[in-house]
């Protein structure tokens, strides 16, 4: 008999899935925090795992991860690169600083959540032109005289009896009696 026709004892090598996407994520998550492990960074990507998938990740991690970290810095990197900068925030040179914050072993929930798509969506509304104005129009020195003149404990008491409902009853009488006298 021939060895090179014969097929090997056992279960074939490999299972066929294409696991390039997972492993991917796993990638991105150990980019985004450098002491987490692999196995950890299955756990969080597909949340609850059975032993099986856990271990045939592991499989292929130690057989292609580097390739698939050097990857995840690469995309790191360009999105770093491609965020817009927004009048003097560059929003890629606080990603990488909040990446290196969590490299240095923060808690990666709060890492993600600082930079998330609608925090920094809610980072640009505060910083838009017309946010801008409506800071200017309450450091207005008549606005900042505004809010001192509630601190006096006087006029806050008259403010607050002119708006009370006893006030409002008493000011709808009056103009309910001036309207059936005709003045």
């Amino acid at each position: 008999m021939n060895g090179t026709n014969k097929r090997g004892r056992g279960r074939p090598h490999g299972t066929g899935l294409n696991d390039e996407k997972t492993l991917g994520q796993i990638a991105g998550h150990m980019v985004r925090n450098a002491s987490l492990r692999p196995t950890t960074a299955i756990k969080r990507v597909l949340r609850n795992p059975d032993s099986a998938t856990i271990r045939r990740l592991q499989v292929k991690w130690k057989a292609q991860g580097e390739d698939f970290l050097a990857k995840a810095r690469e995309r790191r990197e360009a999105e770093a690169a491609a965020r817009p900068v927004s009048e003097g925030i560059n929003y890629g040179k606080l990603a990488m600083a909040t990446g290196a914050l969590r490299d240095a072993g923060g808690p990666s929930a709060i890492f993600d959540a600082l930079n998330s798509p609608s925090l920094r969506a809610m980072r640009d509304v505060m910083e838009s032109p017309a946010m801008r104005a409506i800071q200017q129009v309450e450091n207005n020195p008549a606005m900042r005289l505004a809010r001192e003149m509630d601190k006096i404990p006087g006029l806050r008491l008259m403010r607050e009896l002119q708006n009370s409902p006893e006030m409002r009853i008493m000011r709808e009488m009056a103009e309910m009696t001036r309207l059936t006298r005709g003045y």
